[in-house]
């Protein structure tokens, strides 16, 4: 076996791993796919794979939140806050989780929140292209701007302890997915504890 050879079998082999891995991981999960979750792991474990657009300026969460020190914080339970504190009346924050998700139509999405208000709210599918030349988190701002997003039926629902909401994916295309939302400031200033989505 040639150098090539062997270089060509240790990458395809590492990919069949990771997909055995990522299987695993669903299953144990009950098929569900934790995006986030609270706690004292959330900055170390999902921080990493969310972006995030304010202002029309993008971070990753885990710079964001130096920037904005109550948005995953102890005082939380490092649940993801909207806060007026941290960004004052109505700020929108488009929030993108950059994990690659395989959704068909029976898919759904769990929010696990508490909420100020009831209203709707804006939760995104982004396809995911062949080539990105930018950061995931900016080609979905982009796809939602002009257009291009799924929009999914989704509301914050008045709360004042955490609950769950579920969102089905009907009607979507099968495919490879990236899922977004906005957080707002308003009356709303969602607490998010969990997301989870069933990927079948």
């Amino acid at each position: 076996m040639d150098e090539e050879t062997a270089t060509t079998f240790s990458d395809n082999t590492k990919r069949t791993l990771e997909a055995l891995q990522a299987q695993i991981d669903s299953i144990r999960a009950g098929g569900y796919v934790t995006l986030f979750q609270y706690g004292q792991e959330a900055l170390s474990v999902y921080a990493p794979e969310i972006g995030i657009i304010l202002n029309g300026g993008y971070h990753l969460m885990t710079e964001f939140v130096e920037l904005y020190p109550k948005f995953c914080c102890a005082e939380n339970n490092h649940a993801i806050s909207y806060s007026q504190d941290d960004f004052s009346w109505d700020a929108q924050v488009l929030t993108v989780c950059t994990r690659e998700l395989s959704l068909t139509a029976k898919s759904e999405i769990i929010f696990s929140f508490q909420s100020g208000s009831t209203e709707d709210g804006n939760v995104y599918l982004v396809a995911k292209p062949e080539r990105i030349d930018v950061p995931v988190t900016i080609y979905v701002k982009d796809q939602i701007e002009v257009g291009r997003a799924i929009s999914l039926n989704f509301k914050w629902l008045y709360s004042d302890s955490y609950i769950s909401t579920l969102t089905e994916c009907e009607g979507i295309s099968s495919g490879i997915y990236y899922l977004a939302w906005v957080g707002r400031s308003n009356n709303s200033h969602p607490l998010i504890r969990s997301i989870k989505v069933l990927e079948v």
